[in-house]
């Protein structure tokens, strides 16, 4: 299914358990190989965090970036985003 980002019905929970850094797992369509990905999190309470990787594994036509970065506990949105040449 595709992700709502609503807070109140959450489209993934993690375990209190888990430790920082998390790998955050991007999926890639038709993005050129060692694309810039920025994964970015706002959390309910707290300041926004955000880490980078590079789109290494795959294809043009299907990639994927895994970008390890500390997210805040408690609810939030995450996103990522890439940016291409001109």
């Amino acid at each position: 299914a595709s992700p709502t980002g609503v807070l109140s019905t959450p489209d993934a929970v993690l375990s209190a358990q888990q430790n920082n850094p998390i790998p955050v797992v991007v999926s890639c369509a038709n993005l050129p190989l060692h694309s810039l990905i920025t994964v970015s999190i706002k959390p309910a309470n707290g300041s926004p965090v955000s880490a980078t990787g590079y789109n290494d594994t795959g294809t043009q036509t299907s990639s994927t970036a895994t970008i390890s970065i500390n997210i805040p506990r408690g609810g939030g949105l995450i996103y990522a985003t890439a940016a291409t040449g001109n």
